[in-house]
C-alpha cells in the first residue's frame, strides 16, 4: 500500500494521518431512534438516559433530518417559476384553454388567458407559454397513465424483475419502462415513501428541526448538550453532494454567491449493474443530482461547514460518497470527479473542524478510498439493520474482511448498533476487538446498560485496541459465513504487548447474487450449525515480547482445570522442549519449537458468550505461543480471548511471574493497561478504568499501592490455587492525561489514569 500511495499521490495511509478523537469516545447516533424525524427534545432525552445509566455518550452524531430539504424546488429559488409578466385577462373577455380532463390532484393546468393587445405585442412569449402549458397537460396525462401502469405491473416486477439475473430481458424491459412511461410514476412513489428524491433548499438547518429547538437556535442546543450532558464532540450528517438528490438550482451561499447548481444524471457502471441492476431505476438516477460546478465546489462545502461551525458543531459524517463515482460525465471522468469532490470536502473539513473530525460513509468505490488524503475514518460495512435478522452475522464478517484493505487507508468504522437488540452481544464483541469507534443508535431509554458497561468506562471513553481488527491468518481463506464449519476469528493488539482475539459463529446467511438479498444457507428446516474455534496467542501476531524461562520451583500437575495447573503443566513442557517428551506433551497442538518465540508464555482469560448475552464460561490458563485452546460455539455465540505475556520481577532466587489480564468485566479489559515495568522490588502499572483488575501472579504480593496509597485489604484478593490476584480499583478521580498521537503503536487517548505499585 505504501508503494501504491507513493505512485498515485492522491491519498495518505492511515498511519500517516492524525488519530480521530471520536474513536476513543462512546457515542450515540440519532438514526435508528428517529430516522429523518430527529428533533431537539429527542436528542436531549437520548443523552440523558445514557448518562443516568452510568454510560455517558461523549460523542453525538445528529444524523439525517436536521437539514432544510424538499422534493420540489421552492418557487423563490427558481427564476423561471416566478412570472415576469402579468398575463391575466379581464374578467369580461376570458380566453380559456383546455383543462386537465384526467382530474389528477395537480395544480391547475389551464392555458393562460390572453389579452389580444398583449398577444400582438409579444407573440413569442405567448407561444412559449402555450407550449409549456401543453407540455404540462401531456405530462400530466403521461403521469396518470404511468401511475395506472405501475400499479398493474406491480405483480410482474415482484415475480419476474426483482429476482431476475442482470442479463435477463425482464431487467432490460424494466430499465426501458422506468426511463420512459413509468419514470414519473416511480419518482412519485419514491417521493411519497422515501427521502431520496429530496434536495437542499438552503445550506442551513430546516424549519421542521428548528421548530423543535429552544428559541429555534441550533447553537443554543449544541451548547446545552456540551455544558449539561457531558458531550465533547458533536458531528452532523450530510451527503457528499449535500443531500440524497443534491441541491436545488438557485441555492446560494450567505453572500448570495451563486453555487452554479446543475442537474447531473448518475451513470452506474457495468460492474455495479451486474451486482445490483436496480440501480438503473434508483431515485438518484431517475431524478438526477443537483451539484455545484467544479469551480464552486470549495465554496459549497465552505458555506455548509462554516454554518455548522458557527452552530458549535465539531465535525461531520459525510454519507452517500459512492454516488460521486457515477457522476463523472462532463467532470473529467469517475476518478477525477470523485477526487475533486472529496478533496474539496476535506479542505473545508480541515479548515472548519480539523481533518480528523470526519466519518466517511458509503464510500467503498476505489475512487473514494484512493482520495482520502486528510480524513482518517471510513465505514467498512453496509448499515446496521435492526429489523433484518439475516444481516447481523454478515455485517460482522464483511467488516472484518473489508478492514484488511480499508484499514490501510483509514480506521474502519463498524457503524452503530442497538444495545437492546437480540444480537447486541455479537455486535458489541465485534466492536471491542475492532479497534473502532463505539456508538449506538438506541431509542431513548431503551438500553442494555449491563452490556454497555462491558464496553464503556464511566467517563464516557472506551478501551479501544491499538489497531484495526482483522481476520486471523487461519480465517483469511475460509468462508466463515457459509461453509458450515469455520468460525470467524478477529485479532487486535493492546498496549504493553497484550492482545485480543474474538471467535464468533457467524454461519447461517449469505448474499445471494441472483435474488440480490441476504438469504439462509439452507432451505426449509435449515438449522444454523455449531462450529469449533481453535485459538492461540500466535493468532494476534505478537511482535514485541520477552521470553523468560519458567521458574524452577514450580511442580508439574496432572490436572488442566485452572490457572495454576496449566501453569505447571506448561512449565514442565517448556523445560523439555528439546526432548521427545516435549513433542508428546504438545501432540494436540502445534509442536513447540525451541526458539525465542516458542518459549514465551502467555496468561489467557477466555470468556464465552451466548447469543442472548449470557456469560457461559470464564476460564483462565497459561499457554505457549502456539498452544491453542478449542471452544465450541452455537449460532451467533462468541468467545473473547485476552492475552498478556508472562514476565518476571524480584530478586534472583526469589522471582515472581506476573501478567496483567486487565479489567475482567470488560470485553477488552486488556486495554486498561497502558504502561508496565518491573524491578527487583516492585511492579509498576499505569491503568485506566475501574473495577476488578485481574493479574496472574505466581505468589501473593507483599503490598499493593494505588496512587502511592496502600490499597485496603478487602480490595486485594489472591487465589493461591489459580495464581490469580484481583485488585478492586475504585472510581477514578482526576488524574494525568496521556497525550494523543498517531500510528499503530500509540493509544492516542486522553483520559484519567492511575498508578498501581505491587511490592513483591
Amino acid at each position: 500500500m505504501r508503494a501504491v500511495q507513493r505512485q498515485m499521490r492522491t491519498f495518505r495511509l492511515r498511519v500517516d494521518k492524525p488519530l480521530p478523537p471520536s474513536i476513543d469516545c462512546f457515542g450515540w447516533c440519532t438514526w435508528d431512534a428517529f430516522y429523518s424525524q430527529v428533533d431537539g427534545p429527542g436528542i436531549v432525552k437520548g443523552l440523558s438516559t445514557l448518562r443516568d445509566g452510568g454510560v455517558p455518550a461523549t460523542f453525538l452524531v445528529i444524523d439525517d433530518g436536521w437539514q432544510d430539504t424538499s422534493d420540489k424546488a421552492p418557487p423563490e429559488l427558481i427564476k423561471q417559476r416566478t412570472p415576469t409578466e402579468d398575463f391575466t385577462a379581464p374578467e369580461s373577455s376570458p380566453q380559456q384553454g383546455p383543462t386537465n380532463t384526467l382530474q389528477l390532484p395537480q395544480p391547475s393546468l389551464q392555458l393562460p388567458q390572453l389579452q389580444a393587445t398583449r398577444a400582438l405585442k409579444h407573440p413569442e412569449k405567448i407561444i412559449t407559454r402555450i407550449s409549456k402549458s401543453l407540455s404540462q397537460c401531456f405530462g400530466a396525462a403521461a403521469h396518470c397513465m404511468g401511475t395506472h401502469l405501475l400499479g398493474a405491473l406491480g405483480g410482474y416486477y415482484e415475480g419476474f424483475v426483482a429476482s431476475a439475473a442482470h442479463t435477463s430481458w425482464h431487467i432490460w424491459l424494466w430499465r426501458l419502462l422506468s426511463s420512459t412511461v413509468l419514470k414519473s410514476a416511480i419518482l412519485a412513489d419514491y417521493e411519497q415513501k422515501y427521502d431520496f428524491c429530496k434536495r437542499l433548499q438552503s445550506l442551513h438547518a430546516g424549519d421542521r428541526f428548528l421548530d423543535t429547538l429552544e428559541d429555534r437556535s441550533f447553537p443554543k442546543l449544541i451548547s446545552k448538550l456540551k455544558s449539561e450532558h457531558g458531550v465533547s464532540l458533536v458531528y452532523c450528517w450530510h451527503a457528499l453532494h449535500g443531500y440524497w438528490s443534491g441541491v436545488h438550482k438557485g441555492v446560494c451561499g450567505e453572500g448570495e454567491d451563486d453555487l452554479e447548481i446543475s442537474i447531473v444524471t448518475p451513470t452506474p457502471n457495468a460492474g455495479a449493474l451486474q451486482i445490483e441492476p436496480r440501480m438503473s431505476w434508483d431515485a438518484l438516477v431517475l431524478k438526477g443530482v443537483g451539484l455545484s460546478s467544479r469551480a464552486k465546489m470549495d465554496t459549497f462545502y465552505q458555506e455548509l461547514h462554516s454554518y455548522l461551525k458557527k452552530s458549535k458543531v465539531d465535525g461531520v459524517k459525510v454519507d452517500v460518497q459512492g454516488a460521486a463515482s457515477m457522476m463523472g460525465t462532463g467532470r473529467g471522468g469517475s476518478a477525477v470527479a470523485t477526487r475533486d469532490m472529496i478533496h474539496a470536502m476535506e479542505r473545508s473539513v480541515q479548515h472548519n473542524f480539523g481533518a480528523q473530525n470526519c466519518i466517511n460513509c458509503m464510500c467503498h468505490p476505489i475512487e473514494c478510498l484512493y482520495a482520502y488524503n486528510e480524513t482518517n475514518v471510513a465505514r467498512a460495512s453496509e448499515d446496521f439493520f435492526p429489523g433484518d435478522p439475516a444481516s447481523h452475522s454478515l455485517h460482522v464478517a464483511n467488516v472484518a474482511f473489508n478492514s484488511l484493505f480499508i484499514g490501510e487507508i483509514a480506521f474502519p468504522d463498524w457503524d452503530m448498533f442497538q444495545s437492546s437488540h437480540s444480537l447486541a452481544t455479537l455486535h458489541a464483541v465485534a466492536r471491542a476487538v475492532g479497534g473502532c469507534g463505539v456508538y449506538v443508535s438506541d431509542h431513548p431509554g431503551k438500553h442494555n446498560l449491563d452490556l454497555l458497561r462491558r464496553l464503556v468506562l464511566p467517563d464516557g471513553s472506551v478501551l479501544r485496541a491499538l489497531n484495526h481488527g482483522r481476520p486471523t491468518r487461519d480465517s483469511l481463506f475460509k468462508d466463515v459465513s457459509r461453509d458450515g464449519r469455520s468460525a470467524c476469528k478477529i485479532w487486535n493488539r493492546n498496549p504493553c504487548g497484550g492482545g485480543i482475539v474474538a471467535a464468533m459463529n457467524v454461519q447461517g446467511y449469505h448474499w445471494n447474487r441472483v435474488h440480490r438479498r441476504q438469504l439462509p444457507n439452507g432451505g426449509k428446516g435449515y438449522t444454523e450449525p455449531r462450529v469449533t474455534a481453535s485459538v492461540a496467542p500466535a493468532d494476534f501476531e505478537p511482535t514485541d515480547f520477552q521470553t523468560p524461562l519458567p521458574l524452577p520451583h514450580l511442580q508439574p500437575s496432572t490436572q488442566d482445570t485452572d490457572m495454576q495447573a496449566v501453569h505447571c503443566a506448561d512449565a514442565t513442557a517448556t523445560a523439555a522442549t528439546a526432548t521427545a517428551s516435549a513433542t508428546t506433551a504438545t501432540a494436540s497442538t502445534t509442536t513447540a519449537i525451541a526458539t525465542t518465540s516458542s518459549i514465551a508464555r502467555w496468561a489467557v482469560l477466555m470468556t464465552h458468550w451466548g447469543a442472548d448475552g449470557r456469560q457461559l464460561s470464564n476460564v483462565t490458563y497459561l499457554s505457549l505461543l502456539r498452544h491453542s485452546r478449542e471452544v465450541e460455539l452455537a449460532a451467533k455465540e462468541c468467545a473473547v480471548f485476552t492475552f498478556a505475556q508472562v514476565r518476571r520481577a524480584g530478586k534472583a532466587g526469589a522471582e515472581v511471574e506476573w501478567a496483567v489480564l486487565g479489567l475482567e468485566r470488560l470485553f477488552n479489559g486488556g486495554g486498561a493497561l497502558l504502561e508496565a515495568s518491573a524491578g527487583e522490588e516492585r511492579i509498576e502499572l499505569q491503568v485506566r478504568g475501574q473495577g476488578s483488575l485481574l493479574v496472574y501472579m505466581s505468589r501473593k504480593p507483599l503490598q499493593v499501592l494505588l496512587d502511592q496509597v496502600p490499597l485496603a485489604d478487602d480490595d486485594i484478593v489472591y487465589n493461591q490455587s489459580q495464581a490469580l490476584l484481583r485488585l478492586q480499583i475504585p472510581a477514578l478521580g482526576e488524574g494525568g492525561h496521556q497525550e494523543a498521537g498517531k500510528g499503530e503503536e500509540t493509544t492516542g487517548r486522553k483520559t484519567r489514569t492511575r498508578k498501581i505499585t505491587i511490592l513483591v
